[in-house]
């Protein structure tokens, strides 16, 4: 067995872990995963380990990933499924701009995580897009958008396209 060590794996042998434990049964009995469940995984990290440092995450290796949600399974099999589902599946959603009008728009888009409402992705700037354009983010979580009018009269998106991004 390889050695795995991670600050977030020590928060969920100290901490998760024997929350869940007591708390296993609920999950089962209501088939899905509480809120308060829900909370406290995001609160562990163990739902940014694979994210990339710039984004807010811990880049860790695979394998403290896989630690972790093993480690999760020893006090609540249901959620240490979700756990290795939703850590690791990525979304994707295309925006499309167009400036209809040729008004030489600009805009500014930003992708930022809907619970703590911190950039998830660099801002991108859209421009000449006069015959339309697509922006094309990946996640793995709650995102919110929001769209900055940087030049012209308003700021236009044309049509939001989702996709299950098997990445």
């Amino acid at each position: 067995m390889i050695s795995v060590e991670h600050e977030v794996l020590d928060h969920i042998s100290d901490e998760l872990v024997p929350w869940l434990r007591d708390n296993a049964a609920e999950t089962e009995a209501n088939r899905r995963l509480p809120v308060e469940t829900a909370k406290r995984l995001r609160e562990s990290g163990v739902m940014r380990l694979l994210q990339p440092k710039r984004v807010g995450g811990y880049e860790a290796a695979p394998q403290v990933f896989y630690e972790a949600v093993r480690r999760i399974g020893t006090a609540c099999g249901s959620t240490a499924w979700v756990t290795g589902v939703v850590g690791v599946h990525a979304y994707q959603v295309a925006l499309y701009f167009v400036d209809w009008d040729n008004q030489g728009r600009r805009e500014a888009v930003e992708m930022m995580d809907a619970e703590t409402l911190n950039l998830v992705a660099p801002v991108k700037v859209v421009k000449g897009f006069g015959g339309g354009c697509y922006l094309v983010y990946s996640y793995n979580k709650s995102v919110k958008f929001r769209f900055n009018k940087i030049r012209g009269d308003i700021v236009t998106l044309s049509g939001i396209f989702f996709d299950s991004g098997k990445m």
